[in-house]
């Protein structure tokens, strides 16, 4: 047996880095010495992960033998008379990651290493009764199956009968994971073992052929659990197998499937519609006469609705199948949108929806009335729908009025709104009154659906029934938020240019609208007020360039209510009602008062700064603090806070404020601001050059640098600007070093002189802050602006390269590396105490 002694002579570990070659056989010992402390699986696992990527770049043979700690601890796992499972798994997984390469599997089966935890020493032992042995048994195998030697020596040690067994298994991960051995070894097999140029089962591989058997007997097995387990096997065979192959598999299944599909009642058929889907994918079966479309149409009408549905939607969105499956898909997958128009009151023929030949599952009708049964259909096609509304094209059109009709009368089954005269509609609107989950799918396919053309009768009826559930009281938050997702959407797209019939509708609606909003404005129910907050926001984003919007919003009585919650006692709500106010502002003339109108820079001057100021100093919450500072950044950047009065010292009383908060989310947003101001301070600077002088070496002048040095004074920027770079909050220190050097280039244009050999870090950054502060009459930091070079001195003095890749990199990429992890492992382990290593 290896010795466990350290290894120090790393100079021959070349394969490693050398800092990881001379701790692993350290972390070896300590792994088998004192594998009863670890309690962590993680280190487990990252180590695997390690081993994965080392034996992908080098050869393996030679990283065994030069680091022969790596066999020790193989060897020593198998000889150990107490063994623990979690250690004996790892070891297992390593020795099939390492066996993945022919001469990995060599060196390590001369010594029977390969052979002890694959074969009859592992099999046969206690041990295998642990489901991690197991798992790591058939991990170890789906790496090691990648070349001729391995698969033969699966077959030598009987593998094949194990993972047939292992299928059965009562775990239902060990049995999944079976399945998927079970692909990989047989798509390997055939493909490395087969005769060449294979046309038939009689050209496939023994343990192909073993397989592909014992998958027909599962299928005929009459036992739900074998049949489904093969069924999944089969998906991942049809997933990454050839066309050739395809082909053979499927000619030997065929007859096993169809006598599946022709039972009645239809059973065993879990994972069919994955393992059809992933057959239809592949271009051998693209052929319209191809005896797969039969039993893709037998499966659509005789599988259990839900499948069915799920397969028919699959079908539709592929574009590739036969006319005629298209056609039956698209049936089937209407059918419980017709099913809901035949329970209503109102039920008509709706064109397009009955002209399809109806090809209903044979259990439709029970499944509909069942309600255990009838939701979950509902929702699938609901989710479906809406996916088949977002892709560009598919071959049969879906019936888009009838569609529609469907969805708006099941969200009218949900709130009693839908009448019938039927006794199973009757029984159907019970059903469906209050169901949250048909309520929340319905109101996602209806925004999904404003897609499709518009014209005034889907308009009238989706606007009616959106109405209705945000003025129904009994109406959830989250579908009130749903339903305004879906208006939001519906009023975007009819705002647009070619749609303006569309929209005359649209203003009319709204103006009925307004006194709905104002109300759950007033609600007692804060996440109404802030879901409403969060809409009128949104709603002035998408429709501000309409003039009628302008008009309409004015006359609502809205902004004085959102200005009126600005004091209101739930944060969420002031911090939406700050965001909705920093909207508002781009539409004019604002009715803030029963007869007032106000300009907008008045709005901004008198009323919403001051209050934006005093939520940015006074507020204990931090939400409406980051909205306030969000609402500064975006007037800085459309401008607006230049056409105030004295805009540097509103920018100054900004800065200074964000820069004492404790949340690191409103010092990053008031360095953004701090960072606009640089950007548009030098542009400014740059449009007024002489003409004649573009193209020119573009150093900045000496009283250039000063003009400039005086504006960023003004507001304060450079003792903003430094103080974040040394706070405590990386994300805040990062942003402030990346202006610092953006500001450092614009002062020094193109001039590389002023480099300096002798840079400074933090730590002497924040002594100088502390002097400056001491020596400051009021604490501030202050600087000789008569000085044209301070600023460039300042910048010259700290190596600001330096300190943004290490705030880049973050405090846990020195933890990230494999020398980190094995050093993380030896520390946790090697003091003896009971510990979790600290490993990334």
């Amino acid at each position: 047996m290896p010795s466990f002694q350290p290894d120090l002579n790393v100079e021959r570990a070349y394969l490693m880095d050398p800092e990881c070659a001379q701790l692993l056989p350290h972390v070896c010992a300590i792994l088998v010495d004192k594998s009863s402390l670890i309690s962590d699986d993680s280190i487990f696992q990252k180590l695997q992960d390690w081993f994965k990527s080392l034996a992908k770049t080098v050869q393996v043979d030679k990283l065994l033998e030069e680091n022969q700690c790596i066999v020790g601890i193989l060897e020593r796992v198998l000889n150990m008379e107490y063994k623990d499972n979690n250690l004996y798994a790892f070891t297992m997984r390593l020795t099939g990651i390492l066996a993945a390469s022919e001469e990995g599997f060599d060196y390590l089966q001369r010594k029977n290493i390969v052979e002890d935890y694959f074969g009859a020493f592992t099999l046969t032992s206690l041990i295998w009764e642990n489901i991690n042995v197991k798992m790591a048994w058939i991990d170890g195998l789906l790496d090691m199956i990648q070349h001729k030697i391995a698969l033969h020596f699966l077959q030598t040690i009987g593998g094949m009968q194990v993972i047939i067994n292992l299928q059965k298994d009562s775990s239902m991960f060990v049995a999944c994971a079976a399945n998927n051995l079970m692909a990989h070894a047989f798509i390997t097999s055939a493909k490395i073992d087969g005769e060449p140029g294979m046309a038939n089962i009689t050209d496939l591989s023994d343990n192909a052929c073993l397989l592909l058997s014992h998958l027909v007997q599962s299928l005929s097995s009459g036992c739900p659990s074998i049949t489904s387990q093969a069924m999944k096997t089969l998906a991942g065979i049809f997933k990454g197998c050839t066309d050739v192959l395809a082909e053979i598999v499927w000619w030997d299944i065929m007859n096993s499937i169809n006598s599946l599909l022709d039972q009645n009642p239809v059973r065993n058929v879990v994972n069919l519609e994955e393992m059809l889907l992933n057959a239809i994918r592949i271009p051998v079966f693209q052929n319209t006469n191809c005896n797969l479309w039969v039993t893709v149409k037998k499966a659509l009408k005789n599988m259990h609705m839900t499948r069915s549905i799920s397969l028919a939607a699959e079908i539709l969105k592929l574009g590739n199948c036969p006319q005629d499956v298209n056609l039956q898909a698209m049936s089937v997958f209407l059918y419980p949108f017709h099913y809901v128009l035949k329970m209503s009151a109102t039920h008509c023929k709706h064109p397009g929806m009955e002209n399809n030949p109806l090809y209903q599952p044979v259990d439709a009708e029970y499944v509909m009335a069942m309600k255990s049964s009838c939701i979950p259909v509902l929702g699938l096609c609901l989710r479906q729908v809406r996916e088949l509304c977002e892709m560009n094209s598919i071959k049969v059109e879906i019936p888009h009025q009838p569609v529609l009709n469907s969805i708006v009368t099941l969200l009218q089954f949900c709130i009693g709104q839908a009448a019938s005269e039927l006794s199973s509609g009757l029984s159907f609107s019970k059903k469906m009154i209050g169901c949250l989950r048909v309520q929340k799918a319905a109101l996602d396919a209806i925004q999904a659906l404003s897609h499709w053309t518009m014209n005034k009768e889907s308009l009238e009826q989706t606007y009616n029934v959106l109405f209705a559930y945000l003025e129904n009281s009994g109406s959830d938050v989250t579908i009130i938020k749903k339903t305004l997702q879906a208006l939001l959407k519906w009023l975007r797209v009819s705002s647009e240019p070619e749609h303006n019939e569309s929209w005359e509708h649209s203003i009319h609606f709204l103006n009925t609208l307004w006194p709905l909003i104002v109300k759950r404005l007033c609600s007692p129910n804060w996440e109404h007020r802030d879901t409403m907050l969060e809409f009128a926001a949104e709603l002035v984003d998408t429709l501000q360039d309409r003039e009628s919007f302008k008009q309409a919003i004015r006359a609502s009585g809205i902004p004085q209510l959102v200005l009126d919650l600005l004091k209101d006692p739930e944060s969420y709500v002031r911090s939406s009602a700050v965001s909705c106010l920093g909207r508002l502002v781009t539409i004019d003339n604002l009715h803030l008062r029963l007869e007032d109108t106000m300009s907008t820079e008045t709005l901004k001057r008198e009323i919403l700064v001051p209050n934006f100021l005093n939520i940015l100093s006074e507020d204990t919450d931090a939400f409406p603090r980051r909205a306030a500072m969000k609402v500064f950044v975006e007037w800085q950047k459309l401008g607006y806070i230049q056409t105030f009065h004295e805009p540097e010292k509103l920018l100054f009383r900004i800065l200074h404020v964000a820069k004492e908060d404790c949340d690191w989310e409103v010092k990053v947003n008031a360095l953004e601001l701090a960072n606009i101001f640089v950007d548009k301070t030098f542009e400014t600077r740059v449009a007024n050059r002489c003409p004649y002088t573009v193209g020119l070496p573009t150093n900045t002048s000496i009283s250039g640098i000063s003009e400039m040095v005086k504006q960023c004074d003004q507001v304060g920027l450079f003792p903003c600007l430094l103080d974040a770079l040394c706070d405590c909050d990386r994300m805040v220190a990062l942003k402030a070093c990346e202006i610092l050097l953006s500001l450092k280039s614009k002062l020094d244009g193109e001039d590389t002189c002023s480099s300096n050999s002798e840079l400074n870090g933090i730590e002497w950054l924040e002594g100088n802050l502390r002097n400056w502060r001491l020596q400051s009459q009021h604490g501030a930091l202050t600087i000789d602006t008569q000085d044209k070079t301070w600023a460039r001195d300042i910048l010259n003095k700290i190596d600001l390269v330096s300190i943004e890749s290490s705030l880049s990199m973050g405090s846990s990429y020195s933890d990230q590396t494999p020398q980190s992890l094995l050093q993380d492992i030896q520390t946790a382990l090697w003091g003896g105490d009971e510990q979790d290593a600290d490993c990334y």
